[in-house]
């Protein structure tokens, strides 16, 4: 896909793991914290701009439409730890040039396991993934 669509237009895609249209993804992920980890991390990481729907970023589950609206949560009902990670990814984001406009290019892509590099200048990183079924 992303052959599809010049680099400076990849940059600027809005990428989002869920939607006021969709099931929230804790709840696509069957409140699975480790697959909304992973998810998250790839959203942070990949080519384009990263969009959190609003109540993510504090575990807020939701099924289909209308469920997937609920209104955010009141403070004493966050995950914090799903907060913290969500600023981890931030912080990393806005830490490292390269995982904003740096070149993407993918080392290993085989079964359940995806490695891909983010360079920019003398700056690389090296993101690897494996999911593991339950």
């Amino acid at each position: 896909m992303l052959d599809l669509y010049p680099w400076e237009i990849q940059l600027t895609q809005l990428n989002l793991l869920d939607s006021h249209d969709t099931a929230r993804l804790l709840t696509i992920a069957r409140g699975d914290k480790a697959t909304v980890e992973l998810a998250t991390l790839l959203l942070f990481t990949f080519p384009g701009a990263p969009s959190i729907f609003y109540g993510d970023e504090v575990g807020l589950p939701g099924a289909q439409d209308p469920d997937s609206r609920r209104g955010f949560p009141a403070e004493t009902d966050w995950d914090t730890e799903v907060l913290a990670y969500h600023r981890q990814l931030i912080a990393l984001r806005h830490k490292y040039p390269a995982l904003r406009t740096g070149k993407y290019e993918v080392l290993f892509a085989e079964g359940l396991v995806y490695v891909f590099a983010r360079q920019l200048g003398d700056e690389e990183l090296i993101v690897a993934v494996m999911w593991e079924s339950q």
